[in-house]
């Protein structure tokens, strides 16, 4: 596969070529939100596969039967087992016999240095509460490519940070014309997260659980448009799991719900379920 690098075409190549050499070992592909997925299942035995290029990682509930995936796949490909995931896509793992502790404390860092802000005061919260933010805001902000840059890249962070979710989801409104006052809106994010760099998102085994649901919305929520913005809470063992709402197509968290949020998350108790992680290349 070596000659493939360099290639236009070599990403794709080498994924139709891993997903042939995957489906004979009797994975499945599900072809939802995320392609790069793969689920296998035998009796009570589950192995789920996530590929990103040439990194995989490997999770599941019978480690010997990971290693046994491992060394079949190795007759195939030259492969280096890496042990236990500690740092995956910007992504720190920190595992415990009964927990893994997720954050990004690494990229919040690199993010606050890239836009000059290592030495900013830090704040409680990520936006202003009670702030309607509107397509005028001040000013036309002078390097709108500066402000999606930065909005993107504080997307990336909600993976471990969901209380900053609604933030962003305002702040993505404005890509197009940003003005002054949604960059300044912006960078109060960076300030929130320089206070809260080593919190993050635990994952705990639970053997029973219940799953709970709330939806609430708002009236006329926007005043330019009219348009009201309904959000719903996920409850997973009697802690907040997801959140999401309906005028963005990412996770999103109903501002009224961010106070739980940041007092679940500064006590590292956002749980799920989950056991160990194995990644190979």
């Amino acid at each position: 596969m070596k000659s493939l690098y360099g290639l236009k075409q070599a990403p794709r190549a080498w994924y139709e070529k891993l997903t042939e050499h995957l489906l004979k070992l009797n994975f499945k592909h599900y072809d939802l939100d995320d392609a790069t997925l793969f689920v296998k299942k035998v009796g009570k035995i589950v192995v789920y596969l996530v590929v990103y290029v040439d990194d995989l990682l490997m999770t599941g509930n019978n480690e010997s039967y990971i290693a046994s995936i491992k060394k079949e796949s190795g007759k195939s490909f030259e492969m280096t087992d890496l042990g236990y995931v500690h740092y995956y896509l910007g992504i720190e793992v920190t595992q415990h016999p009964k927990s893994i502790f997720l954050s990004q404390k690494k990229y919040i860092g690199d993010l606050l240095n890239r836009f000059g802000m290592t030495k900013c005061i830090p704040l409680t919260t990520p936006m202003e509460q009670n702030l309607k933010l509107t397509s005028i805001e001040g000013k036309e902000f002078e390097d709108a490519t500066k402000y999606r840059q930065l909005v993107g890249s504080l997307n990336y962070l909600t993976t471990t940070s969901p209380d900053i979710s609604f933030a962003i989801g305002i702040l993505f409104s404005f890509m197009q014309k940003p003005c002054e006052g949604h960059w300044s809106a912006a960078k109060r994010v960076l300030r929130y997260l320089k206070g809260t760099q080593d919190f993050g998102i635990k994952y705990t085994r639970v053997d029973d659980f219940s799953l709970i649901g709330y939806f609430d919305s708002d009236f006329d929520g926007d005043k330019e448009t009219g348009v009201s913005t309904s959000g719903y809470v996920i409850v997973l063992d009697q802690e907040l799991s997801l959140g999401d709402h309906a005028n963005n197509q990412f996770q999103q968290i109903p501002q009224q719900k961010q106070n739980t949020w940041q007092r679940l998350r500064q006590q590292k108790k956002l749980c799920g379920s989950g056991k160990f992680l194995k990644i190979c290349r």
